[in-house]
Protein backbone atom coordinates (compact mmCIF):
# COMPACT_ATOMS: atom_id res chain seq x y z
CA UNK A 1 0.00 0.00 0.00
CA UNK A 2 2.97 2.29 -0.17
CA UNK A 3 1.70 3.52 -3.85
CA UNK A 4 1.50 7.07 -3.87
CA UNK A 5 -0.59 7.33 -6.63
CA UNK A 6 -3.55 9.11 -5.81
CA UNK A 7 -6.97 7.37 -5.82
CA UNK A 8 -10.41 7.95 -7.34
CA UNK A 9 -12.78 8.64 -4.96
CA UNK A 10 -15.60 6.92 -6.17
CA UNK A 11 -13.80 3.85 -5.60
CA UNK A 12 -13.31 4.21 -1.97
CA UNK A 13 -16.76 5.24 -1.42
CA UNK A 14 -17.60 1.85 -3.25
CA UNK A 15 -14.61 0.14 -0.91
CA UNK A 16 -16.62 1.30 1.98
CA UNK A 17 -19.95 0.31 1.53
CA UNK A 18 -19.08 -3.34 -0.02
CA UNK A 19 -16.40 -3.24 3.71
CA UNK A 20 -20.08 -2.55 5.47
CA UNK A 21 -22.06 -4.64 3.34
CA UNK A 22 -19.69 -7.59 3.12
CA UNK A 23 -21.94 -8.39 -0.11
CA UNK A 24 -21.68 -7.36 -3.48
CA UNK A 25 -25.28 -7.59 -4.13
CA UNK A 26 -26.25 -5.31 -1.17
CA UNK A 27 -23.79 -2.92 -1.83
CA UNK A 28 -25.03 -2.59 -5.08
CA UNK A 29 -28.21 -1.73 -4.03
CA UNK A 30 -27.19 0.72 -1.96
CA UNK A 31 -25.10 2.95 -4.10
CA UNK A 32 -27.12 2.34 -7.17
CA UNK A 33 -24.76 0.48 -9.21
CA UNK A 34 -25.17 -3.04 -11.21
CA UNK A 35 -23.03 -5.70 -9.17
CA UNK A 36 -20.35 -6.29 -12.22
CA UNK A 37 -19.70 -2.32 -12.28
CA UNK A 38 -19.14 -3.18 -7.98
CA UNK A 39 -16.78 -5.91 -8.68
CA UNK A 40 -14.83 -3.86 -11.56
CA UNK A 41 -14.52 -1.08 -9.18
CA UNK A 42 -13.18 -3.39 -6.54
CA UNK A 43 -11.12 -4.76 -8.94
CA UNK A 44 -9.37 -1.44 -9.98
CA UNK A 45 -8.75 -0.50 -6.46
CA UNK A 46 -7.49 -3.86 -5.38
CA UNK A 47 -5.12 -3.36 -8.92
CA UNK A 48 -3.89 0.13 -7.76
CA UNK A 49 -3.06 -0.77 -4.21
CA UNK A 50 -1.29 -3.81 -5.53
CA UNK A 51 -3.46 -6.43 -2.64
CA UNK A 52 -6.48 -7.80 -1.99
CA UNK A 53 -9.38 -6.50 -0.19
CA UNK A 54 -11.55 -9.10 -0.14
CA UNK A 55 -11.35 -12.91 0.11
CA UNK A 56 -14.67 -14.15 -1.94
CA UNK A 57 -17.20 -16.55 0.01
CA UNK A 58 -19.78 -18.30 -1.41
CA UNK A 59 -22.55 -15.54 0.73
CA UNK A 60 -20.67 -12.48 0.20
CA UNK A 61 -16.98 -11.52 1.31
CA UNK A 62 -14.73 -10.84 3.77
CA UNK A 63 -12.29 -8.28 4.51
CA UNK A 64 -8.31 -9.69 3.95
CA UNK A 65 -5.71 -8.58 6.94
CA UNK A 66 -5.01 -5.99 4.01
CA UNK A 67 -8.58 -4.97 3.84
CA UNK A 68 -8.87 -4.61 7.84
CA UNK A 69 -5.72 -2.68 7.71
CA UNK A 70 -7.41 -0.27 4.68
CA UNK A 71 -10.85 0.18 6.43
CA UNK A 72 -9.15 1.46 9.31
CA UNK A 73 -7.09 3.98 7.81
CA UNK A 74 -9.36 5.27 5.07
CA UNK A 75 -13.28 4.74 6.45
CA UNK A 76 -12.68 7.24 9.57
CA UNK A 77 -11.53 9.98 6.85
CA UNK A 78 -14.51 9.19 4.43
CA UNK A 79 -16.53 9.80 7.52
CA UNK A 80 -15.06 13.00 8.16
CA UNK A 81 -15.10 14.41 4.50
CA UNK A 82 -18.78 13.32 4.41
CA UNK A 83 -19.34 15.10 7.58
CA UNK A 84 -17.72 18.03 6.42
CA UNK A 85 -19.34 18.38 3.09
CA UNK A 86 -22.83 17.73 4.75
CA UNK A 87 -21.86 20.52 7.17
CA UNK A 88 -20.85 23.00 4.06
CA UNK A 89 -23.76 22.63 2.58
CA UNK A 90 -25.97 23.17 6.13
CA UNK A 91 -24.09 26.52 6.20
CA UNK A 92 -24.69 27.16 2.30
CA UNK A 93 -27.95 26.70 2.88
CA UNK A 94 -28.30 28.76 6.15
CA UNK A 95 -26.81 31.74 4.07
CA UNK A 96 -29.53 32.27 1.51
CA UNK A 97 -33.29 33.37 2.22
CA UNK A 98 -34.98 36.85 2.87
CA UNK A 99 -33.79 38.71 5.51
CA UNK A 100 -35.47 41.68 6.66
CA UNK A 101 -34.41 44.74 7.82
CA UNK A 102 -35.69 48.44 9.32
CA UNK A 103 -33.98 51.64 9.10
CA UNK A 104 -34.13 55.00 10.10
CA UNK A 105 -35.59 56.40 6.18
CA UNK A 106 -32.93 59.38 5.80
CA UNK A 107 -29.56 56.92 6.99
CA UNK A 108 -31.08 54.05 5.49
CA UNK A 109 -31.65 55.56 2.04
CA UNK A 110 -28.18 57.21 2.04
CA UNK A 111 -25.69 55.08 3.52
CA UNK A 112 -27.47 51.59 5.20
CA UNK A 113 -28.93 50.47 1.63
CA UNK A 114 -25.33 50.81 0.21
CA UNK A 115 -23.85 48.75 2.99
CA UNK A 116 -26.78 45.79 1.69
CA UNK A 117 -25.45 45.65 -1.78
CA UNK A 118 -22.32 44.82 -0.58
CA UNK A 119 -22.91 42.61 1.87
CA UNK A 120 -25.33 40.84 -0.95
CA UNK A 121 -22.49 40.34 -3.48
CA UNK A 122 -20.34 38.20 -0.63
CA UNK A 123 -23.73 36.03 -0.12
CA UNK A 124 -25.67 36.44 -3.07
CA UNK A 125 -28.40 33.67 -1.98
CA UNK A 126 -29.58 35.93 0.28
CA UNK A 127 -32.43 38.63 -0.27
CA UNK A 128 -33.57 41.90 1.49
CA UNK A 129 -36.93 42.91 2.18
CA UNK A 130 -36.39 46.44 3.61
CA UNK A 131 -38.25 48.57 5.91
CA UNK A 132 -37.64 52.48 5.63
CA UNK A 133 -39.21 53.78 9.13
CA UNK A 134 -38.90 56.54 11.55
CA UNK A 135 -37.52 55.30 14.41
CA UNK A 136 -40.78 54.53 16.62
CA UNK A 137 -41.66 52.35 13.72
CA UNK A 138 -38.66 50.17 13.24
CA UNK A 139 -39.04 49.25 17.70
CA UNK A 140 -42.53 48.50 16.51
CA UNK A 141 -41.67 46.03 13.94
CA UNK A 142 -38.97 44.50 15.53
CA UNK A 143 -41.09 43.48 18.94
CA UNK A 144 -43.71 42.44 16.26
CA UNK A 145 -41.35 40.12 14.21
CA UNK A 146 -41.59 41.74 11.28
CA UNK A 147 -38.09 42.85 10.82
CA UNK A 148 -34.90 40.53 12.10
CA UNK A 149 -32.47 43.52 12.28
CA UNK A 150 -32.81 46.80 12.70
CA UNK A 151 -31.06 50.47 12.80
CA UNK A 152 -32.25 53.14 15.71
CA UNK A 153 -31.08 56.46 16.59
CA UNK A 154 -32.03 55.53 20.45
CA UNK A 155 -31.47 53.29 22.30
CA UNK A 156 -34.89 51.00 22.73
CA UNK A 157 -35.74 50.87 26.32
CA UNK A 158 -37.15 47.06 25.49
CA UNK A 159 -35.86 43.99 27.43
CA UNK A 160 -36.83 41.96 24.27
CA UNK A 161 -34.58 43.61 22.08
CA UNK A 162 -30.59 43.40 22.12
CA UNK A 163 -28.76 46.82 21.31
CA UNK A 164 -25.09 47.50 20.45
CA UNK A 165 -23.71 50.39 19.52
CA UNK A 166 -22.94 50.92 15.38
CA UNK A 167 -21.66 54.08 14.77
CA UNK A 168 -21.64 58.20 15.70
CA UNK A 169 -22.78 60.40 13.42
CA UNK A 170 -21.69 64.06 12.87
CA UNK A 171 -24.63 66.77 12.74
CA UNK A 172 -23.20 69.92 11.87
CA UNK A 173 -25.12 73.23 11.11
CA UNK A 174 -25.45 74.42 7.38
CA UNK A 175 -26.74 77.08 5.63
CA UNK A 176 -27.31 77.71 1.45
CA UNK A 177 -25.48 80.38 -0.77
CA UNK A 178 -28.40 83.04 0.09
CA UNK A 179 -27.22 83.23 3.52
CA UNK A 180 -23.83 85.18 3.48
CA UNK A 181 -23.37 85.66 7.42
CA UNK A 182 -22.41 83.23 9.59
CA UNK A 183 -24.45 81.88 12.95
CA UNK A 184 -22.23 84.13 15.57
CA UNK A 185 -22.75 87.43 13.06
CA UNK A 186 -26.50 87.11 12.63
CA UNK A 187 -28.48 89.38 15.12
CA UNK A 188 -31.84 86.83 14.20
CA UNK A 189 -31.41 83.62 13.16
CA UNK A 190 -33.92 81.38 11.20
CA UNK A 191 -33.93 77.64 11.47
CA UNK A 192 -35.54 74.95 9.53
CA UNK A 193 -35.69 72.09 11.96
CA UNK A 194 -36.30 67.97 11.62
CA UNK A 195 -39.02 68.02 14.71
CA UNK A 196 -39.99 70.65 17.20
CA UNK A 197 -38.75 68.37 19.65
CA UNK A 198 -35.73 67.61 18.38
CA UNK A 199 -33.20 67.20 21.13
CA UNK A 200 -30.08 67.49 19.02
CA UNK A 201 -31.25 71.15 17.90
CA UNK A 202 -31.87 72.66 21.70
CA UNK A 203 -28.35 70.33 22.68
CA UNK A 204 -26.80 72.51 19.74
CA UNK A 205 -28.61 76.07 20.79
CA UNK A 206 -27.24 74.98 24.66
CA UNK A 207 -23.78 74.63 23.28
CA UNK A 208 -23.79 77.69 20.90
CA UNK A 209 -23.42 81.27 21.02
CA UNK A 210 -27.47 81.73 20.99
CA UNK A 211 -28.46 81.93 24.22
CA UNK A 212 -30.15 84.53 25.15
CA UNK A 213 -30.58 85.73 21.56
CA UNK A 214 -33.53 86.03 19.47
CA UNK A 215 -34.17 83.39 16.60
CA UNK A 216 -37.18 81.89 14.58
CA UNK A 217 -38.02 78.79 13.17
CA UNK A 218 -40.54 79.28 10.16
CA UNK A 219 -39.75 75.33 8.71
CA UNK A 220 -40.52 72.58 10.74
CA UNK A 221 -39.96 69.17 8.28
CA UNK A 222 -39.16 65.46 9.00
CA UNK A 223 -37.36 64.87 6.09
CA UNK A 224 -33.60 65.47 5.56
CA UNK A 225 -33.84 66.35 2.23
CA UNK A 226 -36.84 68.58 2.60
CA UNK A 227 -34.29 70.66 4.77
CA UNK A 228 -31.48 70.73 2.24
CA UNK A 229 -34.24 71.77 -0.38
CA UNK A 230 -35.42 74.85 1.68
CA UNK A 231 -31.91 75.97 2.87
CA UNK A 232 -30.82 76.02 -0.80
CA UNK A 233 -33.74 78.17 -1.37
CA UNK A 234 -33.96 80.73 1.93
CA UNK A 235 -31.90 82.36 4.74
CA UNK A 236 -32.10 79.45 7.04
CA UNK A 237 -29.68 77.81 9.35
CA UNK A 238 -30.52 73.45 9.64
CA UNK A 239 -28.92 70.79 11.72
CA UNK A 240 -28.27 68.03 9.32
CA UNK A 241 -25.81 64.76 9.11
CA UNK A 242 -23.08 65.15 7.79
CA UNK A 243 -23.01 62.07 5.59
CA UNK A 244 -26.48 63.80 4.16
CA UNK A 245 -24.93 67.33 3.33
CA UNK A 246 -21.25 66.15 2.20
CA UNK A 247 -21.27 66.47 -1.12
CA UNK A 248 -23.34 69.70 -1.85
CA UNK A 249 -20.63 70.80 1.22
CA UNK A 250 -17.87 69.72 -1.35
CA UNK A 251 -19.83 71.48 -4.35
CA UNK A 252 -20.36 74.54 -2.31
CA UNK A 253 -23.85 74.63 -2.53
CA UNK A 254 -23.92 74.18 1.10
CA UNK A 255 -21.47 75.75 3.88
CA UNK A 256 -21.04 75.06 7.09
CA UNK A 257 -22.31 78.13 9.63
CA UNK A 258 -20.84 77.02 12.79
CA UNK A 259 -18.31 75.27 14.34
CA UNK A 260 -20.00 73.68 16.60
CA UNK A 261 -21.48 70.37 16.07
CA UNK A 262 -23.58 67.61 18.04
CA UNK A 263 -23.17 63.70 18.01
CA UNK A 264 -26.12 60.99 17.61
CA UNK A 265 -25.20 57.38 18.09
CA UNK A 266 -27.19 54.95 16.20
CA UNK A 267 -28.07 51.60 17.46
CA UNK A 268 -27.67 48.26 15.64
CA UNK A 269 -30.83 46.24 17.25
CA UNK A 270 -31.96 42.87 16.98
CA UNK A 271 -34.79 40.30 19.15
CA UNK A 272 -33.49 38.78 21.95
CA UNK A 273 -36.61 36.56 22.61
CA UNK A 274 -35.13 33.97 19.74
CA UNK A 275 -32.10 32.93 18.01
CA UNK A 276 -31.13 34.29 14.71
CA UNK A 277 -30.57 32.47 11.40
CA UNK A 278 -27.32 32.81 10.31
CA UNK A 279 -27.56 34.83 7.37
CA UNK A 280 -28.91 37.49 10.14
CA UNK A 281 -25.61 36.58 12.49
CA UNK A 282 -23.41 37.12 9.38
CA UNK A 283 -25.20 40.59 8.47
CA UNK A 284 -24.54 41.77 11.97
CA UNK A 285 -21.72 41.17 11.88
CA UNK A 286 -20.92 42.97 9.20
CA UNK A 287 -22.50 45.90 9.49
CA UNK A 288 -21.27 46.51 13.19
CA UNK A 289 -17.65 46.10 10.90
CA UNK A 290 -18.33 48.22 8.04
CA UNK A 291 -20.84 50.93 9.82
CA UNK A 292 -17.68 52.23 12.18
CA UNK A 293 -17.11 54.32 8.91
CA UNK A 294 -20.23 56.30 8.74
Amino acid sequence: MGNQKKLNLNLLITFQTVARELNFLRASKKLGLSQPAISRQIAQLEEELGVSLFQRQKNGVKLTPAGLSFTAEVVPRLVQLSESLCQFNRDTHSFSGLCTVAFPTEVGQSILTDLLAEFQKSYPQVSFEIQLKPGAGIIDSLLRGEAEIGVCTQLPRSRSLLSERLCREELVLVSGAHQTLSLEDNPQPQFVIHKQDDPFFHAFLAESSLQGREFSIPFCVNSQQAMIRILLRSHCYGLLPHHAVAERLKSGSLHLASPHSQTNLLYLVTSSARSLPARVLALKDYLLKEGKDI
